[in-house]
């Protein structure tokens, strides 16, 4: 019996100055490249003011089967890949209002957010990356897990920065990265794997485990992590 292999899907999107309206197909190109199969679910959203177009494609069914995420103002938007493992003691922590359980619902990863701002990264468990847009400020984050586990490339290109979970969308979009990196080749034929954070194409590196990027008027202003292993070695 043959059986096709299980694809991750992720997300895609770019950080420009560039009116959105004219990089939003470029995206819609980006999301189409990692739908695997039909049975995707898959959308678009983009916001001019920060600069921000973002894609998705995700399993159907899946934990993140429900992109993007709104709370009941309308003013925070969750794009999310991968899955979260929520358990009771964090709940507890984390209190739901009314006392309701998370689920399978991940409208509690945005009213964690709402309580303690992006420093609720720190408590999630698992395996994902994505972005939060807060009408608020307004302002965006971009995202990973703790490890790195969910891998986001990334393509600095002059006053833009295009992300995806995989490099193929990026490759498509960015001719220029179509050529190998020296270094990391040398990297992976002795070492295994592309090393400090590199790809193995020109101008493509990863995000670093951990960090979260604040987005603003089509640049990103900050990168920082919210976690270091140092949190694991004071325990």
């Amino acid at each position: 019996h043959h059986r096709e292999p299980f694809v991750m899907p992720g997300i895609a999107g770019v950080i420009s100055r560039r009116p959105i309206g004219a990089l939003a197909s470029a995206v819609e190109h980006m999301t189409a490249i990692m739908r695997h199969d039909p049975s995707y679910s898959y959308g678009t959203y983009a916001n001019e003011p920060l600069g921000l177009a973002i894609g998705w494609a995700v399993h159907r069914g899946a934990f993140s089967d429900c992109n993007p995420i709104w709370n009941e103002r309308g003013d925070i938007c969750l794009v999310f890949s991968g899955e979260e493992f929520c358990d009771d003691e964090r709940l507890q922590r984390n209190p739901m209002p009314g006392g309701t359980s998370a689920g399978n619902d991940e409208r509690y990863l945005l009213r964690w957010y709402e309580a303690q701002g992006p420093s609720f990264l720190a408590e999630l468990n698992g395996s994902y990356c994505g972005a939060i847009v807060d009408l608020r400020t307004p302002q965006a984050f971009l995202f990973n897990d703790r490890f790195g586990l969910a891998r986001l490339y990334v393509h600095n290109a002059g006053h833009e920065v295009w992300f995806s979970s995989e490099a193929k969308a990026i490759l498509e979009l960015c001719p220029s990265t179509r050529k190998m990196n020296p270094t990391a080749l040398a990297e992976l034929a002795t070492c295994g794997c592309a090393l400090q954070d590199r790809s193995l194409f020109e101008g493509i590196s990863l995000m670093p485990p951990a960090s979260v990027w604040t987005i603003g008027s089509g640049q990103v202003r900050t990168r920082a992590a919210y976690f270091s292993p140092e949190c694991l070695e004071r325990q």
